[in-house]
């Protein structure tokens, strides 16, 4: 009886298995028949698209396609040249620029001085100025309270 009764259950695991196989091939081809139906429906849109624009609106389109890449490119180039660092000599030019507008140096004095003669100067005016500013700014703020 014991016997009987795990062939029995036996026939029913492999009959079990088969259905859950024969239910995995059809949801299987179902999906292979959803991907079919919708690479032939991309096709017949991008038939009927190419068909909806003349040749001289897909000449604009191409034109405009390359001009905004051409745009995109050059904003790149540009934010990567505004991302270096400044040189030592774009640095001494600057400094010399703030020398001659906020410390009364004149041309002349600085013109021979190397990048390393012109450093300090340019920081102990530049400390001088932010303490002043930052002592101006605290006494604004002393009159408003």
């Amino acid at each position: 009886m014991q016997e009987k009764w795990e062939v029995e259950e036996e026939k029913y695991r492999l009959a079990a298995e088969e259905a859950i196989k024969a239910a995995l091939i059809q949801e299987l081809d179902d999906v292979k028949a959803r991907i079919e139906a919708d690479r032939l429906l991309k096709v017949r849109l991008q038939e009927e698209e190419r068909d909806q624009f003349t040749m001289e609106e897909r000449a604009r389109f191409l034109h405009d396609i390359i001009t905004a890449q051409r745009r995109f490119l050059a904003e790149q180039r540009s934010a990567a040249i505004q991302n270096k660092p400044p040189t030592k000599t774009q640095l001494r030019n600057q400094m010399i620029t703030y020398l001659k507008h906020v410390g009364g140096k004149k041309h002349a004095d600085l013109k021979n001085k190397n990048f390393d003669d012109i450093q300090p100067l340019y920081e102990r005016l530049k400390r001088n100025n932010d303490k002043f500013l930052a002592d101006d700014s605290t006494e604004d703020e002393i009159k408003i309270k």
